[in-house]
């Protein structure tokens, strides 16, 4: 998929999660921040290959989602009992999963977009909390962000991919 039809899915589905699940936008003040992330992480998860499948995990589709993950998002958060297994390989509906995930983390974590973006590379709901377990995986964020990450840490990021590709 190009970036252009990523963005849109992104819109689409953020629309829709907000309309939906406005619980989970307490902390959200700038609507553009979570859909950068959410771009940014759809990239770094697959290159906005929507069959895209980690040969390592159980983590499919355009946002990478483990099947844990996935049947914890459809079973807490949209209150579906059982969906289609193949469900998760269609681009809306993956997109629609990972962005709620990726929300309800950054509200999980009070508006942390930090911690927001690590817990969802984390995987599931079982993310520690602790300060460092998270400074342990800071290179995920870095490498989704490494302008943020020198902003933050005075530190510049190795990977360059992201800035490439045109994300700020």
């Amino acid at each position: 998929m190009t970036r252009a039809e990523v963005e849109k899915l992104i819109e689409e589905q953020y629309k829709y999660i907000k309309a939906n699940h406005s619980n989970y936008f307490t902390y959200i003040n700038d609507d553009n921040l979570i859909k950068r992330h959410s771009l940014a992480i759809a990239y770094h998860e697959s290159k906005f290959h929507e069959n895209a499948k980690n040969k390592n995990s159980t983590a499919k589709g355009l946002f990478q989602l483990l099947d844990g993950t996935r049947r914890d998002i459809e079973k807490r958060l949209l209150r579906i009992k059982q969906t289609d297994y193949n469900k998760v390989w269609e681009a809306e509906y993956n997109t629609y999963l990972g962005v709620a995930y990726f929300i309800t983390q950054y509200h999980r974590y009070n508006g942390d977009m930090k911690k927001a973006v690590i817990a969802y590379n984390l995987g599931s709901w079982s993310a520690k909390s602790s300060e460092g377990y998270f400074k342990q995986h800071k290179n995920y964020y870095k490498e989704l962000f490494p302008e943020h990450y020198k902003n933050e840490y005075g530190e510049v990021g190795t990977n360059t991919t992201n800035k490439k590709k045109g994300f700020k």
